[in-house]
């Protein structure tokens, strides 16, 4: 007769001879399979025949999970901010380098961004950073104007004093902590750039459909990395914009629930942003640019 073995959740065999040696041997065996993270079979008070295999539907850790919500993160604001330029490759190898970061949630976080447009995957190529254009831009634009404006509409209707004060309180942070960062481009500050985000969103949160506002969340996401590559390229605009009172002019209308106006306003608002950035596509592919 063969020689019995423990029930493993991974196989592991020893020579006969071993098994013989006691139940110390099989104590300190145990406790060091336990610490290279080997569990016995619950019910293991004998030793049995057979061995057990590997659970093969276990999630992953809930450690790696967050490590790859973090790497998302980092990555999508290298992207954001232009760190991570254009059309660059994104080589594990290298990642793992730049994030200190193992390659099991490096690849996650990737498949997270390529859903969300910012990162492209390839066939067999692995992953690079998606282009620009003067296209994209202009689409991304015109369909958040239209979005927008509907849900700036709705909520115009069928917003409550609570709305109205939430924007108030929304804008009144997004003007002070303006007022601290002047001379510089306000879409360089990460806590201006996310303020600025709420008081977009809040001014169309009474729209009632979630549906409207996961859309519009996208194509703010999409439109804030156009925003924030022409910050950091520095795009002097043709005009000097007091973004502050467009804000301000915008609540306004939406407060005296004036749809017609707010609409119109927030269209120019984002048209004067969109050739903006048109401008810093269109300067970044001229020579030296």
């Amino acid at each position: 007769m063969g020689p019995y073995l423990p029930c493993w959740k991974k196989s592991y065999a020893y020579p006969a001879a071993l098994e013989r040696s006691g139940e110390r041997f099989r104590a300190a065996l145990a406790k060091r399979l336990a610490d290279q993270g080997y569990t016995s079979h619950p019910n293991n008070s004998r030793l049995i025949k057979t061995s057990c295999t590997m659970r093969l539907n276990s999630s992953p850790p809930a450690s790696r999970r967050t490590m790859a919500s973090i790497l998302a993160d980092r990555l999508r604001q290298d992207v954001l901010t232009g760190a991570l330029k254009p059309g660059a490759r994104l080589t594990v190898k290298e990642l793992i380098e730049r994030y200190d970061a193992g390659a099991i949630p490096l690849r996650e976080a990737l498949s997270r961004l390529s859903s969300t447009g910012f990162v492209t995957a390839e066939d067999q190529r692995g992953f690079k950073v998606t282009e620009i254009s003067e296209e994209e831009a202009l689409d991304i634009h015109n369909q958040r104007s239209e979005l927008e404006c509907i849900a700036l509409r709705k909520s115009i209707e069928l917003g409550s004093v609570k709305w109205e004060a939430d924007l108030v309180a929304t804008y009144h942070t997004l003007a002070r902590l303006q007022s601290t960062i002047e001379g510089q481009a306000l879409t360089c500050n990460p806590e201006w750039e996310a303020q600025h985000t709420k008081f977009h969103l809040q001014l169309v949160s009474a729209c009632g459909s979630q549906w409207l506002m996961r859309f519009i969340q996208m194509l703010i996401d999409s439109s804030s990395r156009y925003r924030q590559l022409s910050g950091y390229l520095h795009v002097a605009s043709s005009s000097k914009r007091d973004v502050g009172a467009e804000h301000k002019a915008i609540m306004d209308a939406a407060l005296a629930r004036d749809a017609d106006l707010a609409c119109a306003l927030l269209r120019a608002h984002y048209r004067d942003t969109m050739r903006i950035v048109v401008e810093m596509i269109k300067n970044a592919r001229a020579p030296g640019g």
